[in-house]
């Protein structure tokens, strides 16, 4: 995840929402910055990624586990042979 902060600053960012993130004249670095040599990380990124509304440059994607999953021949076969179908879904000979 990149930080940011101005080329005359000390705070660094991490927001691309943030009201301060740098759009230009900035130092950029992919580690999160040290803070024991006068630097320190902005107040509202932190609090943005505390309530979980900070808008960050990595996109991550969810979904149901098995979404794609398309078994092949070889693992069809696999699968038949040691699940069976229940009730409550797959399970295993011998689970009850």
């Amino acid at each position: 995840m990149p930080y940011r902060r101005l080329s005359d600053s000390v705070t660094w960012h991490w927001c691309h929402n943030c009201s301060g993130w740098p759009l230009r004249d900035f130092q950029q670095r992919d580690d999160k910055p040290p803070t024991w040599n006068g630097q320190r990380l902005c107040e509202e990124c932190a609090t943005r990624d505390d309530g979980r509304n900070c808008q960050h440059s990595v996109t991550l994607r969810a979904g149901p586990l098995f979404d794609n999953f398309r078994p092949t021949p070889a693992e069809h076969v696999f699968l038949s042979m040691h699940w069976w179908p229940s009730s409550r879904g797959l399970e295993k000979p011998g689970e009850a």
